[in-house]
């Protein structure tokens, strides 16, 4: 995985917040980062994740879509979190009915369609990300390929999450789905795209959910 500290490690309080498949840093870029350590995981191509250097922050928790698999599975718990937000994401990731089904995660690995995967991902926010870069093609397909790897071989934790973030009318995570999987979880509904960044001004936003 790639950790990137997006302003200062002075702050007594940290956001790690775990990307979705394919969407760099820059994609984020209008949240004002106030006054927290933010670190910024992406890049799951491999599974080795050091966070040490956070082991004296306090910590808010906040992964999205297939970041939320990922973190449920890979986030050290020698940290101090708390609170965990998980949005347009579930534990389980890939799954039936709590997640992207097995069949349509493979379907999209073999026919990845770029084009309509940021139609998908950003909805009616799509001319506001003309200008966003992504990674080459070849580069999605190895990390969607690792995704389904690492999250079909390693077992999900059921652990408790606080809020849940679900857009009712996702294109890449079924929302039933969503809702199915935080049956015990606060669930906030938003008429939203997969990416609900637009309507987010700060990364505190979240904590203050």
């Amino acid at each position: 995985m790639k950790t990137e500290i997006l302003n200062s490690l002075d702050y007594q309080e940290a956001i790690i917040f775990f990307s979705g498949f394919g969407n760099p840093k820059e994609f984020f870029n209008h949240l004002k980062k106030g006054q927290k350590t933010i670190i910024f995981i992406s890049d799951y191509q491999d599974n080795s994740l050091d966070l040490s250097f956070l082991k004296n922050k306090e910590i808010t928790l906040v992964a999205w879509s297939m970041g939320v698999a990922i973190a449920n599975r890979f986030l050290p718990n020698n940290l101090t979190i708390k609170k965990k937000i998980a949005i347009n994401g579930t534990l389980e990731g890939i799954h039936l009915s709590k997640g992207i089904p097995p069949a349509v995660f493979k379907y999209t690995i073999k026919h990845f369609d770029l084009e309509k995967f940021k139609i998908n991902l950003f909805g009616d926010y799509l001319p506001q990300v003309l200008d966003f870069n992504f990674y080459r093609i070849e580069y999605l397909i190895k990390e969607l390929e690792a995704l389904y790897n690492t999250i079909t071989t390693t077992p999900y934790q059921p652990q408790k999450w606080d809020k849940a973030i679900v857009s009712i009318d996702d294109k890449i995570f079924i929302s039933k789905n969503q809702i199915k999987a935080w049956e015990s979880c606060q669930i906030i509904k938003k008429d939203t795209p997969h990416f609900v960044f637009f309507d987010f001004k700060s990364w505190d936003d979240f904590c203050n959910l």
